[in-house]
């Protein structure tokens, strides 16, 4: 292990509270032996997983040896398994949550929104070798301690059984319960996430074990609904009516993609497509209209909802044929009075139908008014006041006149005698 990623894999161990399950397909090197060793003497539960050449190498290994049956001693359960993938070295699992992947040249701390799906495997795989498969290096007389939950996931303030089996203990004890029988059950109730921890030890073993309990507050049915851009060439997600959720239009000949996240269901089925995992995606295309069911069940209690994709442009006329009695003789003939064509022959009766006559028409009405406009338009303006009375005229007439009114005062008749004549301007 290189020494940098070795003090991230230290830090990390020491961060856990109630689990370690670890998996390493490289030889074991003695640092990550001694501190799988510290951590285990902090009453943690350990699982070691190892593939069979690496087991192998351990048992030709005399120190290696005596160090993974002080592990034993101390709790850890230690397994044989298949290689996990090509890509991981060590996969670290600390309290059901965080986990730390190693390759040869780099580490990387999955994220629960990034590597859903891969966390979800590993908790899955982990679980499944640790209920079905025998321990290595197990002797006839150690301790063999099975703990499980028949629920994994619950909804808050609901309760479900626990079940333990211990062989050749002496005490068994649960976190939170106290001293058990070495063989039982019992019903717990959770109102929130939990790792329940299970000790069973004689006077020269201890054997640890945990399990985890996700309370959900109500299950969810989480989905997306995606369409293939041709011109992007990618999948574009389509935007959910409000009013109307769970509808969806898209372009005939659509390319869709579902993708749903339903990881606290215990069953989950997706109609008509036949698909049961809680995580997926399915791509189809559509033909008209297309439903789709997702039906999820936690603790006998099913959700569902319901996917409408309509494609566009959708036939909004059907045919809808009138269904012939076979009382009515076969050879009836059927005379059908069109009204259409009196009307026809009304119009042209009045003229309306003669084109060039009524626009001819139209088009000398509009040249009356258009002339009547133009001349009253000319007669609002002085221009033309002026062309039909003459102003020069109608002064010296007003001039004539007071001279005449006042032809008897000579001195009024000598002050308008001497004003300028403006209307000769």
């Amino acid at each position: 292990m290189i020494p940098s990623h070795h003090d991230i894999f230290s830090r990390l161990l020491s961060e856990a509270k109630s689990s370690i399950r670890l998996y390493v397909s490289d030889q074991l090197d003695n640092n990550l032996i001694e501190d799988c060793l510290k951590n285990s003497k902090r009453q943690l539960e350990l699982c070691l997983y190892l593939p069979k050449e690496v087991a192998e190498g351990a048992q030709n290994n005399p120190f290696t040896l005596t160090r993974l049956y002080k592990l034993r001693e101390l709790g850890a359960s230690i397994y044989i398994i298949e290689e996990l993938g090509n890509e991981p070295n060590l996969v670290c699992m600390v309290d059901f949550e965080a986990t730390l992947e190693m390759t040869e040249t780099h580490c990387n701390m999955l994220s629960s929104r990034k590597d859903e799906r891969k966390l979800i495997a590993y908790q899955k795989q982990f679980e499944s070798i640790n209920q079905s498969q025998p321990e290595f290096l197990q002797e006839q007389d150690d301790i063999n301690l099975s703990f499980r939950v028949e629920n994994s996931i619950v909804t808050k303030g609901s309760s479900t059984n626990i079940h333990w089996r211990s062989e050749n203990a002496a005490m068994v004890e649960i976190d939170n319960v106290g001293g058990v029988p070495l063989v039982g059950s019992k019903p717990v109730t959770f109102f929130d996430h939990t790792i329940l921890k299970i000790k069973a030890s004689n006077n020269k073993q201890v054997k640890i074990k945990a399990l985890y309990v996700n309370a959900v507050k109500q299950l969810n049915i989480k989905y997306t609904v995606k369409f293939f851009n041709p011109i992007s060439k990618q999948f574009v997600s389509l935007e959910e009516n409000k009013n109307n959720p769970g509808i969806f239009g898209v372009a005939k000949g659509s390319r869709i993609k579902l993708t749903w996240n339903i990881i606290e269901a215990e069953e989950v089925t997706i109609l008509p497509f036949g698909m049961n995992q809680t995580l997926g995606e399915h791509i189809f295309q559509t033909n008209g209209s297309q439903e789709i069911t997702i039906q999820a069940k936690l603790q006998e209690k099913v959700t569902s909802c319901r996917i409408i994709i309509h494609e566009f442009p959708m036939p909004v006329f059907t045919h809808n044929f009138i269904p012939i009695k076979k009382v009515l003789p076969s050879n009836i003939d059927l005379n059908i009075k069109d009204l259409r064509h009196q009307a026809v022959s009304f119009l042209e009766s009045k003229g309306y139908l003669n084109n060039d006559k009524v626009r001819a028409e139209l088009f000398d009405k509009i040249s009356s008014q258009k002339n009547k406009l133009h001349d009253y338009y000319k007669e609002l303006g002085f221009q033309y006041f002026y062309k039909k009375h003459s102003v020069p005229k109608l002064n010296r007439k007003i001039k004539e006149r007071l001279k005449s009114y006042f032809k008897d005062e000579p001195s009024v008749l000598s002050m308008i005698n001497t004003l300028r004549d403006y209307h000769e301007l």
